[in-house]
């Protein structure tokens, strides 16, 4: 009888740690989901390409671009147009190992690894990337001029100190060469929106060419609409280049962040409420188990005066005695564990109220699944339960 207790003691506890993570985790991805990630994902269509891939030599692939640009800018319903090699939320970010100007970096390092995108000049205002200081890039920042860099927030304030505009970087894997640190974007979450901001870099795709960029497009209107007309566009220019990956920002936002969040919101609740079925499963059985067992002390209980309220209360002790104690056991492991989730969210500190009425609700469900075995109880005729053995 003490281990079946124990068992659903366990189970109550279980199914209360998931579901109060499952209902703490909701309000914490809403809460994420609702702070700015440093770029629009409003009214923009996105398509990658390489040509690349049908033998294009490097000056093919700068000219390909420049001209799909013009192009793409004067289709009608486009506000403005970018180039990057990786978007935020996307995988295929570059890592460069830089030296920042002024940076003491702990003995035996010499530089760090930062993740970079190479972009063209109307990235920052396609994506809605806002500047906090000095310039994006410029059309004379070409492959002949000095080198320039844009930085965020994060990279700023890590690595550069009070005056990061017209501080240096130097390439370590670029044959030392430096550049000169010209604009500084807000921060932004690049890897995930659940992550913390990290240090970011941009870099001028003059400069740092890549074959495989993605297009961006603002747009008055509907992005998805626009899908068509800028894939004529790339068709005009040369049928051969392949398009692939059309997305509009915000159905790749979703998709790398809303979508799988909500999934593990669903599993963590289908396992909290499985786990909460066998545990009223298994209290219904002990509470029946414990009837049948003292059927003969409940009749004589009623035989010398016990009223019905007195035996339902005395049946349900029991049941209360095992839920209550679940409820505290699971409640100790949620709040020890929800600073951890919280900070893996980078959310604030979760909802009392919401964190209470989880336990609660539980609670009484526990004592409503003993209720019915418990209930019959007080129906047990005292005659008979006398005459059994």
């Amino acid at each position: 009888m003490i281990w079946r207790s124990a068992l659903v003691v366990v189970q109550i506890a279980g199914s209360l740690v998931l579901l109060v993570a499952a209902t703490q985790l909701a309000q914490g991805v809403s809460y994420v989901l609702r702070q700015n990630p440093g770029f629009r994902t409003d009214h923009r269509v996105t398509m990658r390409l390489d040509p690349s891939l049908v033998g294009y030599s490097p000056a093919q692939t700068e000219q390909f671009y420049r001209v799909l640009t013009e192009r793409a800018a004067a289709v009608p319903g486009v506000r403005r147009v970018g180039l990057t090699s990786s978007l935020p939320m996307v995988p295929g970010f570059i890592a460069v190992a830089v030296a920042p100007e002024g940076f003491d970096f702990p003995p035996g390092q010499e530089s760090t690894t930062i993740v970079s995108s190479s972009v063209d000049r109307g990235y920052f205002e396609a994506l809605g990337v806002g500047m906090v200081g000095g310039r994006a890039f410029l059309q004379t920042d070409t492959v002949d001029s000095p080198w320039v860099a844009v930085v965020d927030q994060t990279f700023a304030s890590r690595y550069l100190g009070a005056n990061p505009i017209g501080k240096r970087l130097r390439f370590v894997h670029m044959g030392g060469r430096t550049a000169e640190v010209v604009g500084i974007t807000v921060m932004s979450r690049h890897n995930s929106i659940f992550s913390p901001p990290q240090p970011f870099l941009y870099l001028p795709v003059t400069q740092h060419p890549v074959p495989r960029l993605t297009l961006i497009a603002e747009t008055a209107g509907d992005p998805a609409i626009m899908a068509g007309p800028l894939r004529e566009i790339v068709r005009s220019i040369d049928v051969n280049v392949p398009v692939y990956r059309v997305e509009t920002m915000e159905q790749l936002f979703d998709e790398r962040s809303v979508a799988v969040a909500k999934i593990f919101i669903g599993i963590t609740t289908v396992v909290g409420l499985v786990g909460l079925s066998l545990a009223l499963v298994g209290l219904f059985a002990i509470v029946s188990y414990q009837v049948s067992r003292r059927t003969r002390e409940i009749g004589i209980r009623m035989a010398i005066g016990a009223v019905r309220a007195q035996v339902l209360g005395m049946i349900l002790k029991h049941a209360a005695a095992m839920g209550m104690i679940g409820v505290v056991v699971g409640m100790a492991i949620s709040f020890a564990g929800s600073r951890g989730l919280t900070a893996a969210l980078n959310a604030p500190r979760f909802d009392p109220l919401l964190f209470s009425a989880v336990p609660l609700v539980l609670f009484a469900t526990t004592i409503l699944a003993a209720l019915i075995p418990a209930r019959r109880a007080t129906t047990i005729d005292p005659q008979q339960a006398l005459r059994q053995d």
